[in-house]
């Protein structure tokens, strides 16, 4: 497929450039979509040396100011990377889709196969956009090293619009379906190119452009979760969210009653997107804020798994609201995928022998491996960006900030400083000034007796 118009889209400053987009015209209204993830298990074969470093890692750490890459740059930045206008090794997902409605076209099943492609250009996010809103029009208009070869300019335009089109209809129908939107915020620093220190923090722009890939990558990892069910059975790989455990559920309802706040159906994850859809044609953006802050205090870890013996609702996810799901789009960075892509391979080449030939690994322990690093690798970046707050904080000083309080009893409040977006809680007994608390408002209400005669910071 090195003569296919595929091409990346990625952010800015992305080096390991896992996947890339192709769009074909079938019939009127029926159009192919090609998702094609970069082959990373053809270098990175079981039980090698190489392997064992990846199992180390299972995931690249990201921080404010740097990347640790699960692999060596060699390959995560090179060998592996969908770079333009050279040959790479890739999994190339087909699926057919109907433009009008932005769904699979049910009649044509689809295929997976191993590939060989030549990205024809490298685009980010921001330029996709600028294509979007007709800010750029013509080739001129675009650096030379994201100029396009072997394609012409107006046809990856015209390539960016279809899917974009189709992607939006998607994410509507996916949406109305129950996949839960809580209201998550990216903010990123702006760092000194010298000294690598924060003196900017600020929101990133949303954009459509980031959606258009989502939203086929989400699809892609739907399809190979199903191919895979089909062969690996009990071994599947999957990343599983649980719903929202009972005894929070409980302790929601009773905080609904306390703020007021009605017509919340928690059953499933489709009742409670539909719910808070409809809350937000009656309630303030104020009360929308401090639900949502209140329900992410509340959800469950997701994390990976195999099927084995599990209930169907035992390896759902429940944020997307997808029956089964997996990681198959990111195997540069995640040993999950890398894990889904070796079993891609024993799944087209022995099809129904497959369950038999895996008898002897054990996915089951891979999955918790690759949760546990996952987790650590996320807690590790959240505690970077903690300590670039500070940095930030000691250049400017210190500063006054309004915060979103959404919860509080007598022992703490939780507060999100929508500024730096920091969940935190402080916790009122562990404070030497706090004298006593006292509930007023069934709850809702709490008075603070304190003594500042002798200031101290608290941590």
């Amino acid at each position: 497929m090195r003569s296919k118009r595929i091409f990346t889209i990625d952010p800015l400053t992305a080096k390991d450039l896992d996947d890339a987009l192709s769009i074909e015209k079938i019939s009127d209204h029926i159009y192919e979509i090609g998702v094609h993830i970069a082959d990373v298990s053809y270098f990175v074969t079981q039980g090698t040396s190489l392997d064992h470093e990846a199992q180390k890692r299972c995931t690249s750490t990201y921080f404010v100011h740097r990347v640790y890459p699960m692999l060596p740059r060699l390959l995560c930045e090179r060998l592996c990377s969908l770079n333009p206008q050279v040959d790479r090794l890739a999994y190339s997902i087909f699926f057919r889709m109907d433009i009008r409605t932005g769904t699979l076209d049910e009649t044509h099943q689809p295929r997976i196969q191993r590939s060989v492609i030549r990205s024809c250009a490298k685009w980010h996010y921001g330029l996709v956009q600028q294509i979007l809103n007709r800010e750029i029009m013509e080739e001129s208009q675009l650096p030379d090293n994201m100029k396009p070869l072997g394609q012409t300019f107006e046809d990856m335009v015209a390539d960016c619009f279809l899917m974009n089109e189709i992607a939006q209809k998607r994410r509507g129908q996916r949406l109305e379906a129950g996949s839960v939107m809580f209201m998550n915020r990216e903010f990123n620093f702006t760092l000194d190119k010298e000294t690598k220190y924060p003196f900017e923090y600020n929101e990133a722009e949303k954009m459509q452009s980031k959606s258009l890939v989502e939203e086929y990558m989400l699809l892609a990892n739907v399809l190979v979760a199903k191919y895979l069910f089909k062969y690996c059975k009990d071994k599947t790989v999957l990343r599983a969210h649980n719903d929202i455990a009972a005894d929070k559920k409980e302790r929601l309802q009773e905080f609904f009653g306390k703020v007021g706040v009605q017509g919340i159906d928690l059953t499933n994850a489709q009742t409670l997107s539909k719910s808070m859809e409809q809350l937000k044609e009656s309630e303030s953006t104020e009360t929308m804020n401090v639900l949502n802050r209140k329900f992410l205090t509340c959800l469950t870890q997701a994390k990976y798994l195999t099927v084995e013996e599990r209930d169907p609702e035992e390896y759902l996810h429940y944020g997307l609201n997808f029956p089964i799901y997996t990681h198959f789009t990111s195997p540069i960075r995640r040993y999950a995928d890398l894990l889904v892509h070796r079993l891609l391979t024993i799944s087209l080449k022995e099809q129904e022998r497959t369950r038999e030939m895996i008898e002897a690994i054990d996915y089951a322990a891979y999955a918790d491996l690759c949760s546990e690093k996952s987790l650590n690798a996320r807690k590790a970046g959240r505690d970077c960006q903690r300590l670039f707050h500070c940095l930030l904080l000691k250049e400017r000083g210190p500063r006054v900030v309004e915060a979103l309080l959404f919860d509080l009893d007598a022992q703490s409040i939780s507060l999100y400083i929508e500024e730096i977006n920091i969940h935190t809680t402080l916790k009122l007994k562990d404070d030497p000034r706090i004298e006593s608390t006292e509930y007023f408002g069934e709850g809702t209400e709490l008075a603070v007796a304190c003594s500042l005669a002798k200031p101290q910071v608290c941590t």
